[in-house]
């Protein structure tokens, strides 16, 4: 018997201001062969089996900074854990729209022993569209 494994993936993304300078991007997945659901609640970028979040802070078409699974799994097999990890916060999801929060730290290109900024008290309120 053959099993079809899809993902499901929410990406939200935005301008942190109207000059359009930086930008950030959140990216959450899940395989369907787990029992996860995106809905209400928090996201931490620390449950790796369960499901895969991400982010991306770009102050520049130069300059990234990544927070995330990856990040957080690539620092803890290194003997370096994070402090803060990437945390995502669902207050508010119906079919038109979605509200959170999220705060983390995020690495210079993902580079863990490069340079960090440590974002806090992030905010969002977006319109959902299905593709």
């Amino acid at each position: 018997m053959l099993t079809r494994q899809v993902t499901s993936t929410i990406l939200l993304g935005g301008l942190t201001d109207s000059t359009a300078s930086t930008q950030i991007n959140i990216t959450w997945s899940v395989q369907s062969l787990t029992d996860v659901t995106f809905t209400t609640g928090i996201w931490s970028d620390t449950a790796i089996i369960k499901y895969q979040l991400a982010a991306e802070y770009m102050t520049s078409q130069i300059d990234q900074y990544m927070a995330g699974a990856q990040l957080a799994s690539a620092a803890a097999q290194a003997g370096a854990p994070l402090k803060d990890h990437f945390q995502l916060v669902i207050t508010y999801l119906d079919s038109a729209s979605i509200k959170g929060t999220f705060s983390g730290d995020f690495y210079y290109h993902g580079d863990i022993s490069g340079a960090k900024k440590t974002l806090t008290n992030g905010d969002f309120y977006l319109p959902l569209k299905k593709i």
